[in-house]
């Protein structure tokens, strides 16, 4: 529970972004408690593939973002905490230990998940907005009260609706993200910037929980790898990795990819053309400094200018 006191002792921590490289960009994301290491990683092991010469919605690039995904999502559990109680492994982030990972990826094969989680070396109600404006200031936001209106609690006097996060605690003490006082639970939120130098190029997120990261990397590979614009990254066919080797597909995806991913070993389930989940809204800054915007028609969201 939570006392008077536990709410006036309360701090918030502004962190440093993390990071890595892909494609020869600065990927930047939050650092834990959310969960935005799994893009990176994610990126990280998909960099070791030529995934353009794959081709776009090919089965072999669809099965090797899954596959990162899946490597990326096991190091969840096993090290992603309040980092004030137990910071990220120094080398969960190194392109040496995302090419250890990516070693694991069978092209003939699905894996399981989760798989096992590695060993770096040592060293739903949710709303996302991004925006640039003139002077070429970006933002990327996001914010959530978790579940159907949080926890159903309003801080009376102020509309503010409690949201209900602590959800993402384990009563398990070998968990990391065991519940002990004063420690700030996992969540799921995370929102990505990509610079070229020190320039912003790319700013995009979505709603989606644990579907976030691997929505994010979807439209990321999207645009990077295969010139997608930020509209047809948005709109383009979407899978989500559910547990086991389940993956659910939107009924656009072509034919071809989905036998072909069935002949690997995942367990593909079809649903409406718009029906698997993230609202993506994503912003790409040109060398010219032309902004062009993408906003998802899963959503309500919409792209502006002004």
């Amino acid at each position: 529970m939570l006392a008077a006191d536990d709410l006036a002792a309360h701090q918030a921590r502004v962190l440093d972004p993390i990071q890595t490289t892909y494609r020869g960009l600065t990927v930047l994301e939050q650092p834990p408690v959310s969960q935005g290491h799994i893009l990176l990683q994610s990126l990280s092991i998909a960099e070791q593939f030529d995934l353009a010469s794959m081709g776009h919605l090919s089965p072999e690039a669809v099965h090797v973002c899954l596959e990162a995904n899946k490597l990326s999502h096991a190091d969840k559990d096993h090290y992603t905490t309040d980092p004030a109680f137990s910071p990220l492994p120094e080398g969960l982030l190194s392109k040496q230990y995302a090419a250890d990972r990516a070693a694991l990826i069978g092209m003939d094969e699905a894996m399981s998940f989760p798989p096992p989680a590695g060993d770096p070396p040592v060293g739903s109600d949710t709303t996302y907005l991004c925006c640039v404006d003139g002077q070429g200031n970006a933002l990327s936001y996001i914010q959530s009260v978790f579940h159907g209106f949080g926890c159903g609690v309003v801080a009376e006097g102020t509309g503010v609706v409690m949201n209900d996060r602590g959800f993402g605690f384990s009563l398990d003490p070998d968990h990391a993200n065991f519940v002990e006082p004063g420690k700030k639970t996992v969540h799921t939120l995370n929102t990505y910037m990509i610079l070229d130098g020190d320039r912003p190029v790319i700013v995009g997120g979505s709603p989606g929980g644990d579907v976030q990261v691997q929505t994010n990397l979807q439209v990321i590979t999207g645009m990077i790898d295969f010139g997608r614009s930020p509209q047809h990254a948005a709109e383009d066919p979407r899978w989500t990795r559910g547990m086991g080797r389940s993956i659910g597909f939107e009924s656009r995806f072509p034919e071809k990819t989905v036998e072909g991913l069935r002949a690997l070993g995942h367990e593909v389930g079809m649903s409406a053309p718009y029906g698997q989940g993230g609202r993506v809204q994503v912003i790409r800054i040109g060398e010219d400094g032309v902004l062009s915007g993408g906003s998802d028609p899963r959503c309500d969201g919409c792209a502006l200018a002004f």
